[in-house]
């Protein structure tokens, strides 16, 4: 798994911080649903179209929140996948 520098922390999701993200990466809020599922996930949306992205963030209220982003799905696949590996104890 190739790990971006975004991915190690998590980031606050300001406009300012997703119009400055390239398009293609991975974006995942930090914030849950009653069933464990992150509140928004999805690539980052080309530059003509980021403020209807911004605008779907504010709506499910993923904005000022932390994020984190990935190159891709993938990616984020693969680090849910080793983090549930862990021992409780490591958690």
């Amino acid at each position: 798994m190739h790990m971006t520098q975004t991915q190690k922390e998590p980031h606050r999701l300001t406009k300012k911080f997703l119009m400055s993200l390239p398009e293609g990466l991975y974006l995942v809020s930090n914030c849950a649903d009653e069933l464990g599922c992150p509140i928004y996930e999805g690539v980052v949306a080309r530059r003509d179209v980021r403020d209807m992205q911004w605008e779907k963030l504010k709506q499910v209220r993923a904005n000022q929140r932390h994020c984190h982003v990935f190159d891709s799905k993938l990616d984020y696949v693969e680090f849910i996948e080793s983090v549930e590996r862990l021992p409780l104890n490591k958690l």
